[in-house]
């Protein structure tokens, strides 16, 4: 095994992460199709089998050998593509998050908490605005929430929690789209932090109707308000 491990550390030094800037090299997708590591692989395999063994023995060991390799290799690989992501999305380049995205995609679906990250990256580093800044931020999300259902496990409450308490304070009445979505997934439950964003949403913009609304649905939902939903309502009364 002593010969898989260089094999695979050699490898591994294909790439690097160096600040926010990602080196992927092309080794990682060749783990399995490397005939150098196929052959290390097999010959550990093989030494430790009877020396009688026939050729159809030596295949199965040699694929053995490439599949230790790959299971090695990729949390690695889905590490770096999670960093690119986020880091990409930090630096306002969608499309290149996009891209790792797509690549992070090919290893399986992503899990829930990364998701959650994405959205909450894509909140931290585009701040309301104005005008088509607000009308950009709107579309990122929706690309993002379309991705994640897609290719991804799935919006999550917290994911849906992310968007709402963003775009409510741009436009309530978006985030109002999203809370309905997510009361029509019948998986997901609403929470403090859901119609908290909305009622401070339309408490922002001076629409006291629409942020006692959401207050007695919160209740009607099962939800108690705490004394930041009651501070909220109440600035949208002043």
């Amino acid at each position: 095994m002593e010969v898989v491990r260089k094999a695979i550390k050699i490898k591994m030094s294909a790439i690097c992460f160096r600040g926010n800037r990602c080196f992927r090299a092309s080794a990682v997708r060749s783990f399995c199709s490397d005939p150098a590591f196929s052959n290390s692989a097999g010959s550990q395999s093989s030494s430790s089998s009877n020396h009688n063994n026939n050729d159809n023995n030596n295949n199965n060991n040699n694929n053995d050998g490439q599949q230790r390799i790959w299971e090695m290799a990729v949390p690695q690989q889905i590490m770096i593509y999670k960093r690119s992501i986020i880091g990409n999305l930090h630096k306002k380049q969608n499309d290149e998050a996009l891209k790792w995205w797509k690549r992070l995609c090919e290893c399986g679906k992503p899990d829930p908490r990364f998701c959650v990250e994405i959205f909450r990256a894509i909140a931290k580093v585009n701040p309301p605005g104005e005008g088509e800044s607000n009308a950009a931020l709107k579309q990122l999300f929706e690309s993002w929430r379309w991705q994640v259902d897609k290719f991804g496990v799935g919006m999550s409450a917290k994911c849906y929690n992310a968007i709402i308490v963003s775009v409510a304070e741009i436009d309530p009445d978006c985030a109002v789209k999203y809370f309905q979505m997510m009361k029509d997934n019948k998986k997901l439950k609403t929470n403090k932090m859901t119609y908290g964003g909305l009622i401070s949403g339309f408490a922002k913009h001076g629409d006291c109707d629409r942020a006692i609304e959401y207050h007695n649905l919160m209740q009607l939902d099962g939800i108690a308000p705490n004394a930041h939903t009651f501070s909220m309502v109440l600035s949208a009364l002043s």
